[in-house]
């Protein structure tokens, strides 16, 4: 079994819909852990993270699984990581595994290396560059099927709160992302300043 992460917002309940739906037509077995609020999914996802302790994915409310999507993914995650090794990731049409966004991986891997300092934007690019530099291992599973549906795509009527929370927010981000670069993304979330 894993735990699926959802932080999401009020205003976005018809997306969340749609994401509940995908996952229910998903016959694998799964813990779905919502968490509504307007601070940004960086502290909403790492909230749900306290009490778990297992297989997790945290999954962004703009996204629609395929039916097989969970089943796929964790199969492949299994085969290679025996363990609870590595970090497998689905495909979706933005980043195609270049960047690390819904994760399959240990909470352990998670609580550590993904930031809680981020408020929306740049908490993925740091968390690939940090699984890079500390060698965990991962598997790209593009037969595991996420639609992602993002204002950037092609359409922005899909322009709401939480988008226009990341873009205010977005220079924020940036900036932090690129300080912690520059000390090598340290401390991490479990080191003491």
């Amino acid at each position: 079994m894993i735990y699926i992460l959802i932080p999401t917002t009020k205003e976005r309940r018809s997306r969340l819909d749609d994401l509940l739906e995908s996952l229910r037509k998903n016959d694998f077995p799964h813990t779905t852990c919502i968490y509504e609020n307007n601070e940004g999914a960086v502290k909403a996802i790492h909230k749900m993270m306290e009490g778990i302790n297992g297989l997790m994915m945290p999954l962004c409310d703009d996204h629609v699984l395929s039916p097989d999507y969970l089943e796929k993914l964790c199969t492949a995650y299994h085969k290679v990581f025996p363990d609870n090794e590595g970090i497998a990731q689905g495909y979706n049409q933005i980043q195609k595994g270049r960047l690390l966004q819904n994760v399959l991986c240990h909470s352990d891997i998670c609580k550590k290396y993904f930031y809680k300092g981020y408020i929306h934007s740049f908490v993925d690019t740091e968390f690939t560059e940090v699984v890079k530099i500390k060698g965990i291992p991962y598997l790209y599973v593009p037969e595991a099927i996420a639609e992602h549906r993002h204002v950037t795509n092609k359409d922005r009527s899909l322009m709401d709160e939480t988008y226009r929370m990341a873009a205010e927010n977005l220079e924020i981000d940036r900036q932090l992302f690129y300080k912690r670069k520059a000390k090598g993304f340290t401390p991490l979330n479990d080191e003491i300043i």
